[in-house]
């Protein structure tokens, strides 16, 4: 072997050493700075041991989920992985999340409910409703108004582009129509947003879309024209001072902003899908009333949205957001605290009117354990 093979020779040991060792040196030093990945992989950092931990095996499972996740280049390797599922097999890594025609993305709960797969029981429905009825009755005996806001979903909205395995998949009865009848039958005041924003297909979707292709909530666009709508509707309903909600600019992007490409996000792939030119509109309070009526809203995702453009701060009068009836956001600023399901009651009725809001996938949850808690 002559001199020139043997420097060839070392300089590949070089590099092979340094590619074996580039991943621990990121780890420890980021050498390159490199975008977390989007969703729920909170770090999790020295893993508590004791004779416990380390007997049942936790420890070793905990151990094992930090190393993956401090690895090098952990981030790259994950979207690499992802982007070829879904380049070569239109597959995700994503739980839940499922590949329509044209680029369309869906929950998998979502295209549930459009078809009527997780109906949970016209009986069931039926006694939920009746049990809200003798809660609404004992608020309103308090000056209590509740209302509930049947917010749309994604697979409702579009169930023309739902993935070619649901071809020929006959939609029977869903929760939705369901609670609508015992909702009307019971008195129960009630908001159908899901029918209203289907009714709006072909007329405002037309300009200002209220669902884009890559997200699962309703658009920016489309949490305003709920926002109005809702305002207006308790005023009418409760005969309870709200401030009334001015549209003041809109703005048109292809550069889609917070929630409406969220399952994109969630792929995390390298790969674009074409969407939509989405609105964004700001809006204000018309005018401010002194002593407007405190509103706590009990709901899932799909308020989160207005709650951070500060709904609930600025036309609910700071009133609370229960999340999933787990978590309580009393301000956009803060963070959340455990609900105390104790004193369920006793906390609602420190509001003049009580707002539940699901979509038509969380509704064979409906109420989050709000009504069974309520004693």
């Amino acid at each position: 072997m002559n001199k020139y093979s043997e420097h060839i020779k070392n300089g590949l040991y070089i590099v092979v050493l340094m590619v074996l060792l580039l991943p621990q040196l990121q780890s420890k030093f980021k050498i390159f700075s490199i975008a977390p990945l989007n969703g729920s992989s909170e770090k999790i950092e020295n893993p508590y041991i004791s004779k416990t931990t380390w007997l049942n095996g936790s420890y070793q499972e905990q151990q094992e989920i930090a190393a993956k996740r401090s690895y090098g280049f952990n981030e790259v390797m994950v979207r690499i992985y992802n982007q070829w599922n879904y380049t070569f097999f239109a597959k995700t890594n994503t739980q839940w999340v499922e590949i329509g025609k044209e680029g369309y993305l869906y929950e998998t709960n979502y295209i549930k409910a459009a078809l009527g797969l997780d109906f949970i029981g016209e009986d069931s429905i039926q006694m939920q409703v009746e049990r809200l009825k003798v809660i609404a009755d004992t608020l309103k005996k308090h000056q209590t108004d509740l209302v509930v806001v049947l917010a749309p979903g994604k697979g409702s909205f579009y169930p023309d582009y739902f993935p070619a395995q649901y071809n020929g998949v006959q939609q029977t009865t869903t929760n939705l129509e369901v609670f609508k009848k015992y909702f009307t039958k019971n008195g129960i005041n009630y908001i159908d947003a899901n029918s209203w924003f289907i009714d709006l297909k072909k007329t405002v979707h037309q300009k200002h879309k209220l669902y884009s292709k890559t997200g699962i909530h309703w658009s920016k666009y489309g949490e305003y024209l709920m926002a109005d709508s809702l305002i207006k509707y308790l005023k009418a309903t409760t005969q309870k001072p709200f401030p009334s909600i001015q549209l003041t600019k809109l703005e048109y992007s292809n550069q889609l902003r917070d929630t409406d490409n969220d399952v994109w996000k969630g792929l995390n792939i390298y790969s674009t899908i074409e969407d939509f030119k989405m609105t964004y509109p700001q809006w204000k309070a018309a005018h401010t009333e002194f002593n407007l009526a405190k509103t706590l809203v009990i709901g899932d995702s799909y308020y989160f949205g207005l709650f951070k453009d500060g709904f609930s701060t600025n036309y609910l009068n700071n009133g609370e957001f229960w999340y999933y009836c787990k978590e309580v956001y009393q301000n956009v600023n803060k963070t959340s605290q455990p609900l105390n399901l104790e004193s369920i009651k006793e906390q609602a009725l420190k509001n003049d009117v009580i707002i539940i809001m699901c979509t038509d996938a969380t509704l064979p949850r409906f109420g989050f354990g709000f009504i069974e808690n309520f004693k």
